[in-house]
């Protein structure tokens, strides 16, 4: 049995049914329905072979070129759609819906699959999902402090406590600043990116609060969805103060595992913003002083972010002063001054 269908119902019902997408490795990899397998009819450069043809020959000539192309995978793709889901049920969905899920949804239920659901108008439906849902009423607090202040281990440890929370961070791979892609992978791209936040507040209460970190509108090469980013800007805030010594120290320790090479390269992009405090940083980092390095690279932080809050609306800030690095204490104290 088959069924074309609405991504409402794609993405909120029957969630363990495992997610094909058969579209090309390149259309999978800049951005994809999260936990989807991908099954590709074809790969990149035949993809673009039957697209040529398509628009020099015609529609005709282009589906017999698919079809000579795809006819000696057609029992590979079987056995493979097989492993995925011994069950024989599947969501299946391309990018708009069209002649590729059709055709492998054909193929499955000849091959004897149970259950086949195929997304209604494809990949394109749940991108437009996404951002539609993105621009929904709900409510974000944000927590906002400055650089070394451990906002990104205080939002997990108030996860762990049960409030609705979203690593802006953690899906970017990035903490953000020219040190942000130390021992990370920033790969992804801004719709991946999009993708992912989404999967993860697709099933939140929108009616409680949202927690995310303040960011910039770009967190390493991807951007905040600027639905989400524009909610920030008019969200109430809670500021936590931590002291400078004690900021400096957590940098330290986060960043000096990688080695002096790294710090060093990730420093040359906001030299001139270092000005005269550059050389004496290089010297620390290279005497292994991690801390002194970083007291002295913060003040070029602390005067943005002193520049950001100074322009909000202070009726929308609370203020939380932390004289210690303690995430999980600090998560208690947020959640109790904000009554979550």
């Amino acid at each position: 049995m088959s069924k074309l269908i609405s991504i409402e119902e794609f993405l909120y019902t029957n969630k363990d049914i495992p997610i094909i997408d058969v579209r090309s490795p390149l259309e999978y990899e800049k951005g994809h329905i999260p936990g989807a397998i991908n099954i590709p009819l074809f790969n990149n450069e035949e993809r673009a072979k039957v697209g040529t043809c398509y628009k020099q020959e015609g529609h005709d000539l282009a589906v017999e070129l698919g079809l000579e192309i795809v006819g000696p995978k057609l029992a590979s793709f079987t056995r493979e759609a097989k492993k995925i889901s011994p069950s024989l049920e599947i969501k299946v969905y391309c990018a708009r819906g069209g002649m590729r899920s059709s055709s492998f949804v054909w193929l499955l239920e000849t091959s004897g699959f149970k259950k086949v659901l195929r997304l209604e108008k494809g990949y394109k439906a749940f991108r437009n999902h996404v951002l539609d849902f993105f621009d929904k009423d709900y409510n974000l607090l944000v927590l906002s402090g400055m650089t070394g202040s451990g906002k990104t281990d205080i939002l997990l440890e108030m996860e762990k406590l049960g409030l609705q929370v979203v690593d802006l961070e953690g899906f970017a791979d990035h903490r953000g600043s020219a040190f942000g892609g130390i021992g990370k992978n920033p790969e992804t791209s801004t719709e991946k990116y999009e993708n992912s936040i989404f999967n993860k507040m697709k099933d939140f209460d929108l009616s409680k609060p949202i927690w995310v970190e303040d960011e910039s509108r770009n967190v390493g090469k991807v951007l905040v969805p600027p639905a989400i980013f524009k909610k920030m800007e008019t969200s109430h805030r809670v500021v936590i103060e931590v002291p400078r010594d004690i900021r400096a120290e957590r940098l330290a320790k986060d960043y000096t595992a990688y080695g002096n090479e790294t710090i060093l390269d990730s420093l040359k992009i906001i030299q001139k913003r270092l000005s005269e405090r550059y050389p004496k940083i290089v010297e620390y980092v290279k005497d292994g002083l991690y801390k002194e390095a970083a007291i002295l690279i913060l003040p070029y932080y602390d005067k943005s972010y002193t520049k950001g809050i100074d322009r909000r609306d202070k009726e929308l800030c609370t203020i939380l002063k932390l004289n210690k690095d303690d995430p999980k204490e600090s998560a208690i104290k947020i959640k109790e001054i904000t009554n979550g």
